[in-house]
């Protein structure tokens, strides 16, 4: 194990602090000095014995479909519903609507002819004529098809991507590779200095405590850092936005996190997350291009550079302005290494407002049948752990006398007890008898949500401070839309003390990508953040119990 230095005013130094938030789609990392992190994709590919298929199906391929054939009829209601409401919204908003022909746009489009440039393409394919172990990001989405590398993504849905086929141990073997060679490339870090180096890594609110033990075994062991700490992403979000209280929704590329943040602490009795994000979006809007005949009809599901042209339009061209109507002729181009540059042209008109939309209308995902909602559960046991829940319970249990009666529980113990859990189970008995295959709507999640606050006080405080971040919903007016809806969604008994409804999706004019990470860096100045940090001597030594101890959140 490497030794780190001894501790002095310069090693806490911003320069010497790296913050890591780790995403379904994207790393983030950088300085806590940096003004602003780099972002780098999630993935890595490693070298395989055999050599993978062209079309290889992989979690990076974001247009891959569901077969979900009986839940089309409730697609195609989700959409009326939504023209509806459009139309309802813009005649509220007294906008004269014109109907536009589908006809007048969709002949168009399955007639074009895309305009062939005579320069070749300045994207490549990745170089992996060396055979390294490993690569990462771009080059890890570039490597050439019918190479012997295999894709993977280390998380899923916002945690880690563990399953039948990925144990928890192969996983931190991915991390640690991963992780040090994108700190190596963007920050220009050796591991071999890791020693020399801190680290804050940003965790969902949402967690499994072993994973958390074992990502600070990363950190500290495997990786080398001379310290770590944890904080919760929603805290974060709130800090970086200059709140102390907030009801945050994060939605990123595969997940939707709702929490509530109540005078810098997360709730656990809100915490909700949704398996839905901006890659159902992104499959959403390749299924209307595809009713409008897109004009390029070379585009493949499976392949994992049309999913990244279809994620780059969406991102370009949609949005939740009802104001803005009628056709709309949109030019792109398709990019692919060792091909010439193909130039369309495509008309669309409310195809481009049904897409962030949908968050609203959830069936117009079909969505797989299963499991799409997690709360705050119990957590497993934990032997290292001495304070978890199966201590408490095992503790608060009476011995046997030696007449064969058992002793009354201490009643501190199983006071205790009852009232943390009872939080944990408010979230749960609201959300437990949803359906499986399906999600609540944004506004619906958000109001189930806030109603499990800890008073009528809190909940009027939030309603005024809702903070919608992530790089899965970074479209243009999609406050405006939601906080309209969420006026109208607004329970009776809730309507006289909540004076306003606020939501807001840049908060200081920031990327809503970067808040909580730029959260997470304001608060490595604190004082109290110094008291925090976790080293390795402390770790070799006493383990998962720091931190029970020392994390801003409850263990």
């Amino acid at each position: 194990m490497q030794q780190p230095e001894e501790s002095n005013s310069d090693s806490l130094s911003p320069s010497k602090i790296l913050i890591l938030q780790p995403g379904s789609c994207n790393i983030r990392l950088g300085r806590a000095s940096d003004p602003l992190p780099r972002s780098v994709p999630h993935v890595i590919a490693y070298r395989c014995n055999h050599q993978v298929r062209i079309y290889e199906p992989d979690d990076t391929c974001v247009l891959h479909q569901y077969s979900q054939i009986d839940k089309k009829q409730k697609r195609e209601e989700a959409l009326t519903e939504m023209s509806q409401y459009i139309k309802l919204r813009r005649q509220a908003l007294g906008l004269q609507r014109t109907t536009v022909p589908p006809m007048q746009y969709i002949e168009f489009n399955s007639s074009f002819e895309p305009a062939t440039s005579q320069l070749s393409s300045e994207i490549e394919w990745s170089n992996v004529k060396d055979d390294p172990k490993f690569v990462i990001g771009d080059k890890a989405l570039y490597v050439p098809p019918g190479s012997n590398y295999q894709v993977y993504k280390p998380m899923k849905h916002g945690q880690l991507n563990v399953g039948p086929h990925q144990s928890l141990q192969r996983l931190m073997d991915i991390l640690e590779d991963l992780w040090s060679q994108a700190i190596y490339e963007m920050l220009e870090i050796t591991k071999e200095d890791f020693k020399n180096h801190h680290v804050i890594l940003l965790v969902p609110d949402i967690t499994v405590r072993l994973h958390l033990k074992e990502l600070m075994n990363l950190l500290l062991i495997r990786m080398g850092f001379s310290s770590a700490l944890l904080h919760q992403e929603s805290v974060c979000a709130a800090f970086g936005a200059g709140l102390s209280s907030a009801c945050v929704v994060d939605i990123g590329d595969e997940k939707t996190n709702i929490c509530c943040v109540e005078d810098g602490i997360s709730n656990p009795s809100t915490r909700l997350t949704l398996h839905v994000g901006g890659s159902d979006i992104t499959r959403l809007f390749y299924d209307l291009l595809l009713e409008c005949k897109f004009p390029y009809r070379d585009c493949k599901r499976e392949d994992r550079l049309d999913g990244l042209l279809i994620e780059e339009l969406k991102e370009t061209w949609c949005h939740a302005d009802l104001t803005m109507y009628g056709v709309k002729v949109n030019d792109f181009q398709v990019i692919r290494p060792d091909r010439p540059t193909m130039t369309y042209t495509v008309k669309l008109a409310d195809q481009v407002l049904y897409p962030p939309l949908a968050l609203l209308y959830p069936e117009a995902f079909q969505l797989p049948d299963e499991p799409l909602i997690m709360w705050q559960d119990s957590q497993e046991p934990d032997s290292e752990d001495h304070l978890d829940e199966s201590y408490w319970l095992e503790t608060s249990q009476s011995k046997p006398s030696k007449g064969g009666q058992e002793k009354e529980k201490s009643m501190d113990t199983q006071n205790t007890f009852e009232f943390e859990e009872k939080p944990n189970q408010t979230i749960s008995e609201k959300m437990k008898t949803w359906p499986i295959g399906s999600v609540p709507t944004l506004t619906e999640a958000i109001h189930r949500s806030i109603d499990c606050s800890s008073s009528a006080e809190m909940r009027k405080k939030l309603y005024g401070s809702i903070l919608v971040i992530g790089g899965g919903y970074a479209f243009q007016s999609v406050a405006t839309v939601l906080q309209a809806q969420l006026y109208i969604e607004l329970p009776a008994i809730f309507q006289k003390p909540v004076d306003a409804i606020e939501v807001s999706s840049n908060p200081r004019d920031m990327d809503p990508t970067f808040v909580a990470w730029k959260g997470a860096a304001v608060l490595s100045y604190l004082d109290t953040t110094q008291e925090m940090w976790i080293n390795q001597e402390e770790w070799v030594v006493s383990g998962v119990r720091l931190l029970r101890e020392r994390v801003a959140f409850c263990w």
